[in-house]
């Protein structure tokens, strides 16, 4: 039978020392990288594009890509969809998406 008094029960014992606390901070840093593990990790659109083999274009940071039915469904779902604009090309008469920042290639030159 476990004895439940307070000064014997193992989970008091713990609650009253400062390890509870080191064990909290353990726990938070490893759940704060485990969240930048997945952000880094987490499939961007650009990479989305380029692997449905949609026709892609930039200009400096802004990515450009040609509204299929694909890249529709990826633009859909991009959480920053609200930004994204559509524009015809002058040189192929294309309609195309306007994707400010999202040209990947760009940043990791500029880190």
């Amino acid at each position: 039978m476990v004895n439940f008094k307070r000064n014997n029960h193992p989970i008091i014992d713990v609650i009253n020392n400062d390890k509870i606390k080191t064990v909290i901070d353990d726990y938070e840093k490893r759940q704060n990288l485990l969240n930048s593990v997945k952000r880094r990790f987490k499939m961007n659109i650009y990479e989305e594009l380029k692997s449905a083999n949609i026709d892609l274009g930039c200009h400096y940071s802004d990515l450009y890509a040609r509204v299929t039915p694909e890249s529709k469904a990826i633009v859909e779902k991009y959480e920053h969809r609200t930004s994204v604009r559509t524009f015809r090309s002058q040189i192929d008469g294309h309609l195309w998406y306007y994707i400010p920042f999202a040209y990947e290639p760009y940043w990791d030159a500029k880190n």
